[in-house]
């Protein structure tokens, strides 16, 4: 590190900034009051005034819900989504475990059987060639 060019000690330099400092406010100028008092008028009435919605305080909960969810198209699919997985949560057990269980490469006589399962096994090569 270098060495500063002064020969001022920390504590001089620090009393003659803080000399300028309080000169530098006493210098400044100050705004009249009028002028603070049409500046925060101006800012006054800019800002945004909160609206009550008399229509939604009266409204039911279920009905506020329903909206919040994205209204009854929104609300028929999640119940699609509900019913389906009730369905399948509580349908026969024998259709999904032997569906599955061709995924299982332990129970498939070979990889053939794998392949058969994916209906996209030929598609890996048609995205070169075209």
């Amino acid at each position: 590190m270098t060495q500063p060019n002064h020969t001022m000690s920390d504590a001089e330099l620090d009393e003659q900034l803080g000399q300028y400092l309080v000169q530098d406010q006493k210098d400044m100028p100050r705004p009249s009051d009028d002028l603070m008092a049409r500046i925060l008028a101006d800012a006054e009435a800019y800002q945004p005034r909160p609206t009550v919605f008399v229509a939604a305080l009266n409204r039911p909960w279920w009905k506020a819900l329903f909206d919040e969810i994205g209204g009854w198209p929104s609300l028929a699919g999640l119940g699609t989504a509900a019913v389906i997985g009730v369905w399948i949560g509580l349908g026969s057990s024998v259709i999904v475990t032997d569906g599955l269980s061709s995924f299982n490469l332990a129970t498939s006589a070979s990889a053939t059987a794998t392949d058969e399962v994916d209906p996209f096994s030929g598609l890996d090569l048609g995205f070169i060639e075209g």
